[in-house]
């Protein structure tokens, strides 16, 4: 006959069991007090952008940098004194940021973009002569693409470099020049996200003509001419914004706060096929606002934030439905990003699965582990 120990040891294990499927969220350092809004990696290192002052509970201005030190420990360090950094791209195999930038390290001004040159002894330098000139105390540039050899840039501008350009521009490793006329906006938003797919560049944010194509806050450049985004009905350009752009089974899926996709409702996620656009947000709750899209694993994720909460949410290309996959408080995700074998969330939030992870987490534990004993406290 089988004894209570029996049942009760099965019980434990079941209980174990259970709880370690929530357990694969871990930290990666103490985390950010602000938001985190990229990561890329840069050969073996990972670096992390964003509004935040404080990362891993040293004091860190928009840049920090995952690597080795000389002890050969992995550990969170500050790669640059920068400002606000909202975007992250390899160039011809440098770094560029970008961003609400003045000065790198205080003391080189870069005007909102800079590129660091690994290995180097002074690795900063400005990109082009000059940055970015327009719009007063708002202009920053946002979002950064490399597109048939050459790095686009998009923002608030007017300039970049001395170069007339109007939300974006074009570098080409020695010069900047404007793209097609650029793109027009009454609002001091211009070209939010840049994203390549299927040989073109699309571009989005709150614009309503790019070059003399009137357009409803997205566009496409295919080295000579803007066009429009044919049947994507994004519910108003002042309204309706695309936050994130990801490539997952030859499709583009597209995900922001608008509420209509080529005239059906919408709760904020769409797909492109090459020739339609199709809401794809079943299963995301309604009324809230895509901040994010990542790879992990061959599979594709997103994350919201749906009013005092938050989401990561899996994509079933089987169903077409979107399913809850960790749960958020405090904020959003706006960076899912693959690297080493994990993935690495990082934004605004502050719990995932009611457990203290500020603003960045991993799933599952990061390997190779070089983190310090500390405690999970709010690093603000």
């Amino acid at each position: 006959m089988k004894t209570r120990l029996f049942y009760f040891l099965n019980f434990a294990f079941l209980l174990l069991f259970a709880r370690s499927l929530y357990a694969q969220w871990s930290d990666f350092g103490t985390g950010a007090n602000d938001a985190i809004y990229d990561f890329i990696q840069l050969d073996d290192d990972l670096i992390a952008a964003g509004r935040f002052s404080t990362f891993d509970g040293s004091s860190n201005q928009g840049l920090a940098i995952w690597r080795k030190d000389f002890n050969d420990v992995w550990v969170w360090d500050e790669l640059a004194n920068a400002g606000w950094v909202y975007d992250l791209e390899i160039y011809d195999g440098e770094l560029y940021v970008c961003g609400s930038i003045g000065y790198i390290n205080s003391s080189l001004p870069v005007g909102c973009i800079a590129k660091y040159s690994k290995g180097e002894t002074n690795g900063w330098s400005a990109v082009g002569n000059g940055g970015i000139g327009g719009y007063n105390f708002t202009a920053d540039v946002w979002s950064m693409a490399v597109y048939n050899g050459k790095l686009y840039a998009g923002g608030t501008f007017t300039s970049i470099g001395g170069v007339t350009a109007r939300n974006i521009a074009v570098w080409d490793g020695t010069i900047w020049s404007q793209v097609g006329g650029g793109l027009q906006s009454s609002l001091y938003n211009g070209a939010r996200k840049l994203f390549v797919y299927n040989g073109e560049l699309y571009a989005s944010g709150s614009f309503t003509q790019a070059g003399s194509v009137q357009v409803s806050g997205i566009a496409k450049w295919d080295e000579s001419n803007w066009s429009a985004v044919v049947d994507f009905g994004m519910n108003g350009s002042s309204v309706g914004r695309v936050n994130a752009f990801a490539e997952y089974n030859g499709s583009l899926f597209a995900a922001g706060n608008f509420t209509t996709v080529n005239g059906a409702p919408s709760d904020g996620i769409a797909m492109y096929d090459g020739n339609t656009w199709f809401d794809v947000s079943i299963g995301v709750p309604s009324g809230g606002n895509i901040t994010g899209l990542g790879i992990y694993k061959g599979d594709l994720y997103a994350s919201g934030s749906f009013g005092s909460t938050g989401k990561i949410m899996k994509w079933d290309p089987n169903t077409s439905v979107w399913t809850g996959f960790a749960s958020l408080t405090g904020g959003s995700a706006y960076a899912l990003f693959e690297y080493n074998g994990s993935m690495i969330a990082g934004g605004t939030f502050t719990t995932v699965e009611s457990t203290p992870y500020f603003r960045i987490a991993s799933y599952p534990k990061l390997d190779p582990v070089g983190l310090a004993s500390y405690q999970n406290d709010d690093p603000d």
